[in-house]
């Protein structure tokens, strides 16, 4: 039985939308200025006729293996998922710039040291994740793809936490926490890589596939 456009979730269609786009971009039935213009109309639009309206003039693609590279553009596979990790700088500091896997549950410890790790092309074990920093004297800034609510708790004494998420209205979209003690240190959570934008990474890769 198939559902009548006006009838599905917002975001449902949003990704059917988006995955349209991809597909038809991959099979070189748009440009790339095409497919960048109507993604941003997709991640824009606030009504299923609005989105629907985007892919209307295309061919209808499915592939399986499209299916299973999206499926792992965020999360990863269960071989590589983990569990917990600890990342500890005293005196010295950590700085994390490439694709990874980010465990479900991050122990950070920053003691006159500093971290910084940029999660924005990484891809997450779990759909909650949880960070638990103490910061002593030292500083700690995290950044997050686009899409990811951000969600802290930290007790600053003498020093801040700072949340720079964007809203986020997607329900299954996942969570991080940031909770933990900061003392004479910073704590930054923010987006510096958005999802669109590694959608069109992703869209370029699968694109060179086909040709």
């Amino acid at each position: 039985m198939t559902i009548a456009t006006e009838d599905k979730p917002l975001q449902t269609l949003r990704q059917e939308v988006i995955d349209q786009l991809v597909l038809n971009y991959a099979h070189e039935q748009l440009s790339r200025a095409a497919f960048e213009r109507r993604l941003d109309d997709a991640y824009d639009a606030e009504s299923q006729t609005a989105l629907s309206a985007l892919v209307a003039d295309l061919d209808s693609y499915t592939d399986s293996t499209y299916d299973k590279y999206r499926d792992h553009l965020l999360y990863a596979n269960e071989e590589e998922r983990q569990d917990a990790k600890w990342c500890v700088n005293i005196f010295s500091g950590t700085h994390s710039d490439h694709e990874e896997i980010v465990p479900a549950t991050l122990k950070l410890v920053s003691i006159f040291g500093g971290a910084n790790l940029d999660y924005s092309l990484s891809r997450f074990s779990a759909p909650r994740t949880q960070i638990k920093v103490i910061c002593l004297f030292g500083g700690v800034e995290i950044h997050i793809p686009e899409g990811v609510k951000i969600h802290t708790h930290v007790i600053p004494l003498f020093s801040g936490c700072h949340n720079r998420g964007e809203p986020v209205n997607d329900p299954d979209a996942p969570v991080v926490y940031v909770s933990g003690l900061a003392l004479f240190g910073g704590i930054t959570v923010g987006v510096k890589r958005t999802f669109r934008e590694r959608i069109q990474d992703f869209a370029d890769q699968f694109r060179h596939m086909f040709s």
